[in-house]
């Protein structure tokens, strides 16, 4: 198989649809590896799609002169790809999603610790902030919260 045509480098137009029928595969893979750590409601589609302009993005833009394989390259650009189309299907920043998980896991221990649920100051006290803090994160976590 032929990475590239002889003009400017540029892969041909045949040899591009084999490489990316040769790699489909790759994309269900990698997809598959991510879509199990992420909620069910997310289509595992979605994000082969994605994958699929990644191997696209790495067929167009491959240069084998760079000492590298192809599939190295490709996994590279198709995760990249993937992980790229998540992060814009999430409207919750970092930030918030942070404060979340440690909330909720403050909530967790406690819960478990005393059998019953946790009080703000119980919280406050976990998380070692002032009760006020404890307040100033509800708000922005309900708001993003689904």
């Amino acid at each position: 198989m032929v990475m590239y045509a002889k003009n400017e480098n540029k892969i041909s137009s045949s040899d591009r649809n084999e490489i990316f029928l040769k790699y489909i595969p790759l994309l269900k893979f990698i997809a598959g590896r991510i879509a199990m750590r992420l909620p069910p409601h997310i289509d595992i589609n979605d994000i082969i799609s994605a994958g699929a302009l990644g191997l696209i993005d790495a067929v167009d833009k491959f240069d084998e002169t760079k000492g590298i394989k192809f599939k190295t390259y490709a996994e590279f650009r198709v995760r990249g790809a993937m992980l790229d189309s998540l992060r814009n299907m999430d409207w919750v920043s970092r930030s918030v999603r942070k404060s979340a998980t440690v909330l909720e896991k403050a909530f967790a221990e406690l819960e478990k610790k005393f059998n019953r649920p946790a009080t703000d100051e119980e919280i406050a006290e976990e998380l070692g902030v002032e009760l006020e803090e404890v307040y100033d994160m509800f708000p922005r976590l309900m708001e993003y919260h689904f």
